[in-house]
């Protein structure tokens, strides 16, 4: 629904995106080449290398006046929660503002990182993004946000606005529980949240585990993440099928000293050699 509001907004057609990036299991934003994806996709779909900024400038030099949206995950889970450089965010933000491009950030997962989303902490403001996870409190959701301008697209009272709808659009319970969550988790509690994830961070490393995230998102690095997360599930810690640790505000220090012995166990019996599995 973001990218239909850019390219109504835009009157464009084709999406940037990055390589390696999940953004869900539309069209638009999977492999051109999967099975049962229209050919369309290829010719309105540009993907680049993330975080190739040669690559990017490229694409906008030749497409940049068809281009609706750069699509963009500051940091990547399926592609190793490495965080995007400042350099290369301050960078696409004054490239897609030069070729009238909206900037649409997918903080779906990310959005927990800072108030107001993670791209905070790049000093930059999109044009659109989508949320999703935190904004339920533990019930199925998933949002846009944006500028009123770029927002009106979706406005009933206007001729040929986008429709969107369905059946579970604006659940009342679902409505009601994220908005407590978001009022709980405020500014205080979302650094509080951060610096722990940075310290078990530090921790993991010392024990010479590769580690990669930001704040309260970590992921484990390793050569046979099956076996690690069975280590870690015999031991009580339920992580992502990729290694992903998303720490809770309910998790206290004796919660998060498991956790890390865990994790350090779990990696020197799989006997990590240091190379990821991405």
């Amino acid at each position: 629904m973001m990218l239909r509001a850019a390219r109504a907004f835009t009157q464009r057609d084709t999406i940037i995106r990055f390589a390696g990036s999940y953004h869900g299991t539309g069209d638009e934003v999977v492999d051109p080449k999967a099975a049962g994806v229209p050919k369309w996709v290829e010719e309105s779909v540009l993907v680049v290398p993330q975080g190739d900024l040669d690559a990017l400038k490229d694409a906008l030099r030749e497409h940049g006046n068809r281009v609706a949206a750069v699509l963009i995950d500051l940091m990547p889970n399926r592609a190793g929660l490495n965080p995007a450089t400042r350099e290369f965010v301050q960078e696409l933000r004054a490239l897609t503002r030069r070729y009238g491009v909206l900037l649409a950030i997918d903080e779906v997962i990310s959005f927990r990182l800072s108030w107001g989303g993670f791209h905070q902490h790049y000093g930059v403001e999109p044009d659109l993004i989508s949320t999703g996870k935190i904004i339920g409190g533990g019930f199925p959701v998933g949002a846009v946000g944006g500028k009123a301008g770029f927002l009106r697209e979706f406005d009933p009272a206007r001729a040929g606005a986008v429709m969107w709808g369905g059946t579970f659009s604006a659940n009342p319970v679902t409505m009601v529980a994220g908005l407590t969550a978001l009022r709980l988790f405020d500014q205080d509690a979302i650094s509080a949240l951060n610096a722990k994830g940075e310290s078990m961070r530090g921790d993991l490393e010392a024990a010479g585990v590769r580690v990669n995230g930001f704040g309260s998102l970590l992921r484990i690095m390793t050569s046979d993440t099956k076996a690690l997360w069975w280590s870690l599930y015999e031991r009580g810690v339920l992580a992502g099928s990729n290694g992903l640790l998303a720490l809770s505000t309910a998790m206290n220090d004796k919660h998060l000293s498991h956790v890390i012995e865990a994790v350090a166990e779990g990696a020197r019996n799989v006997g990590d050699t240091g190379t990821p599995e991405q």
